[in-house]
């Protein structure tokens, strides 16, 4: 009589053999059909991107802080204002205040810190690598295979070419505040279009600019008198204990507190 058991158990392995083999042929298809993706290779490159933005992040927060000091020494050459001559004496330049427009302070420190900040924004450049075993096709760069030259290049762009931030004024903290930003994850050979987005936002101190309205009010009061060299000599020896010499038709102001300022009157 036959064994039942004895002619279940290799039938059994015969199909589980069949059906492991049929499931190993599928999963390599598979596999082919995707350009050989690494497994986990999405998540590395999802890092790999949250890499590269904190790093603008960093760079952006950085040059937002160089630009506040560029600034306040664009705006110390021009007493505050937007624009002034130069009128050199000896082998230094003066602004003539005489000769300086746009009074607007405020106006003038936000327009100068975006055309500080731009000129960092420009320079920026990624260090971003590619993976070593990438073969994909950025969909940026179409019918062209992905290189590490592609992503270094598309994210210096996006920096580089950042529109202006909006700028708010929060208790005394001066708001710089970024538009959406995306970058672009690596691996597009599984089709995705997938991104990282990030909106950068950096607070400030707020620089107190009283001392330039000081001097704007200080120097049209005193400019309206018919007696301009001793008015102006007067009121801001008062008003900032300035040093004043004069020299041919004009007056050298120096003002050492709160902030160190030299500019001329023409008298």
């Amino acid at each position: 009589m036959l064994n039942k058991k004895a002619i279940f158990i290799p039938t059994l392995v015969v199909l589980t053999l069949v059906v492991l083999t049929s499931l190993a042929i599928t999963m390599l298809n598979t596999n082919k059909s995707r350009n050989d993706a690494v497994i986990g290779q999405s998540s590395i490159e999802m890092l790999k991107c949250y890499g590269e933005a904190e790093k603008a992040m960093l760079y952006l927060e950085m040059a937002s802080k160089y630009a506040k000091n560029n600034t306040l020494k664009a705006l110390n050459n021009n007493i505050g204002y937007s624009s002034c001559k130069i009128d050199l004496l000896g082998d230094k330049g003066y602004a003539i205040i005489n000769s300086c427009t746009g009074t607007d302070i405020n106006k003038n420190f936000e327009e100068q810190f975006k055309k500080e900040l731009k000129e960092y924004t420009s320079l920026y450049e990624s260090s971003y690598s590619i993976s070593k075993n990438q073969q994909g096709i950025l969909e940026y760069f179409v019918g062209s295979e992905e290189t590490e030259a592609n992503y270094k290049d598309y994210y210096s762009t996006i920096i580089n070419n950042l529109k202006d931030p909006s700028l708010n004024t929060e208790n005394n903290n001066l708001k710089v505040e970024f538009g959406e930003i995306k970058f672009p994850v690596e691996g597009n050979q599984l089709k995705r279009s997938i991104y990282y987005s990030f909106k950068p936002v950096f607070s400030l101190d707020y620089p107190d600019l009283s001392a330039y309205k000081d001097i704007f009010s200080t120097y049209t009061s005193c400019s309206n008198n018919e007696n301009i060299k001793e008015e102006c000599s007067k009121r801001f020896k008062d008003n900032f204990n300035a040093d004043i010499t004069e020299n041919n038709k004009q007056l050298l102001v120096k003002i050492s507190e709160p902030y160190e300022l030299e500019f001329v009157i023409s008298i």
